[in-house]
Parts: structure tokens; sequence; C-alpha cells
């Protein structure tokens, strides 16, 4: 007796077949339409609840993206609630897309920036400002960031994540460099960072699923030693080999 194909079977037969369900992305924001696609197959019950979709690979050439933008997709319709992603696993169906949870997949993709372009700023930026605060940070600095620090500490304790906080430690660093143009311009990125979705997902991901926290800790202490006791150098590697980190627990999810 055949035995019946399991739904995930069945989508990757379909997706060699002549008649393709997913279509070639020819949009501008290709990122908006794969959401459009998807939600229109779960609405049309060709994807269900429980569902596992194409391995990333396999949907990016059938889609005609690149795994970037369509980890981009994948990641606003997990925020939204319509996919849940599983670490090894792979992307499944996890509820019917609503259209209220459409709209908040495709509002994030439309109004917020990708993570990878925010950490590029910031790995040429960051450097800048502490080079300059190792050299002009004062007493009031350096108690500001060993306070900051501090809430740091407890917060890692308790598992807390807090964006404020950590926005405020590379403030507080970008304000010792006396450099009033870059703190301006940092303090335009840390609010995209406290405020956007995306960026909010990617310090989750990096402190419960990759378990960075301690990593990040130790970074940031050792920043401050190092702007504290003046020693260019190290500070430099500290921050360089911080975004690094950053960048790669980003890749993880939108890379």
């Amino acid at each position: 007796m055949v035995q019946p194909l399991d739904s995930y079977t069945f989508i990757c037969i379909i997706l060699n077949m002549e008649n393709k369900i997913f279509q070639k992305i020819q949009t501008k924001k290709k990122s908006t339409r794969i959401v459009d696609q998807l939600v229109r197959l779960i609405n049309e019950d060709k994807l269900r609840v429980g569902d596992r979709l194409p391995s990333e690979r396999d949907l990016s050439e059938s889609l005609g993206v690149s795994r970037g933008v369509l980890r981009e997709s994948i990641r606003a319709l997990e925020i939204a609630g319509i996919i849940d992603a599983r670490s090894g696993s792979g992307n499944y169906i996890k509820s019917n897309a609503n259209i209220n949870r459409e709209i908040e997949a495709l509002n994030i993709l439309e109004e917020e920036d990708n993570p990878l372009d925010i950490i590029m700023v910031r790995k040429n930026l960051e450097p800048l400002a502490v080079r300059l605060a190792v050299k002009n940070a004062d007493e009031e600095d350096i108690k500001k960031l060993e306070k900051i620090l501090d809430k740091m500490k407890n917060n890692s304790k308790m598992k807390i994540i807090d964006n404020k906080i950590d926005g405020q430690f590379h403030i507080v660093i970008t304000k010792a460099s006396k450099n009033k143009t870059l703190l301006d311009i940092m303090r335009l990125i840390v609010l995209k960072m406290q405020k956007q979705k995306f960026w909010q997902y990617t310090k989750e991901k990096s402190i419960y699923s990759l378990g960075h926290s301690s990593l990040y800790l130790d970074e940031h202490s050792s920043l401050v030693d190092a702007i504290k006791n003046k020693n260019e150098k190290l500070a430099l590697e500290t921050i360089n080999n911080h975004l690094n980190d950053v960048e790669k627990d980003i890749r993880e999810y939108f890379g």
C-alpha cells in the first residue's frame, strides 16, 4: 500500500514541477513580496499550520532571491507569529495568517533597517569614538560607565535584556569622546536599536539561544578598563572584537 506523503515532501516535489506554487520575485522590495506570497499560500490552504517550509536554499532558489532577503522575510513572519523557526529543524507554519499578523510583518519590513546595515555603520563609527574616549574621558565619564556596567552585571545574572542600558553604555563612551557630531550620530543609531523589532529579536536570540550574555558582558567590562587605563590599543581591539561578535550573531539569523 502506498503511504501518503507528508506535507514537507509534498511541497518539495511541487517545487520541482513545471507549475510551481512559488513564483519568482521581481519587485524592488523583494522581502515584502515573499511575505505576500507565503501569506497567500497559507490562506489558500496550500501551506497549513504545522507544515515545514522547504530548506532556505531550496526556497531561496525557488523564489529567485538571496538567502539574506529570504531570512529577513522569515524573521518578520516569525516576529508576527506566523512562522516558528526551530533551531536545527527548520521553519514551520505556526498559525493562520490573519490580516493583523500580515500587516505587522509587512510594517517591520517596510519601516525597519536590516540589523546588518546598523552594525556596518557601528563598525565604522565606534572605533573612532573609542579612540577619542581613551584620550578625552574624564573621571565623571568613567564613573558613569562603571555604574552602567554594574547594572549590566546584575541584568546578566537575572537574564534580563535591557536595550536601554546597553544603549546608554555606548552613548556615554561616545560622549566621552567630546565630539558632538559623533554623539548625535550615535544617539540616532541607539534610538533605532531600541525601537526596532529586528534588533530586539537579534538581542534575545544572542542571549537565550546562542548564550552570549557573558561574552558581551566581558567585552563591555574590558572596554571600560581599557578606557580608564588610557590603553588605546586594547580599547580598539576590544571594541572591534565586540562588534565582530555582534555581527556574527546577526548573520546567524539575517546573513
